[in-house]
């Protein structure tokens, strides 16, 4: 994500694909709410208030992690 650090301060929001784009009923990739957790935290220490959204796999069973891991859109 170095290349995203880079533009944080610039970007409105960030969208992050959690699933393989193109395929419908696809599970939640895990390793996304990894990268959640990372910007969130980046974001936070530049003081940025940026929305971060994931797009895909997102269900009843997994919303609760998805939003402790820092999304606020699904």
């Amino acid at each position: 994500m170095s290349v995203l650090e880079d533009v944080l301060g610039v970007a409105d929001y960030v969208l992050l694909m959690s699933v393989n784009p193109g395929f419908g009923g696809q599970r939640l990739i895990l390793t996304v709410l990894d990268k959640v957790r990372k910007l969130r935290r980046d974001a936070k220490a530049k003081k940025l208030r940026l929305p971060i959204e994931i797009d895909g796999g997102v269900h009843l069973d997994n919303l609760a992690d998805v939003v402790r891991a820092g999304c606020d859109w699904v």
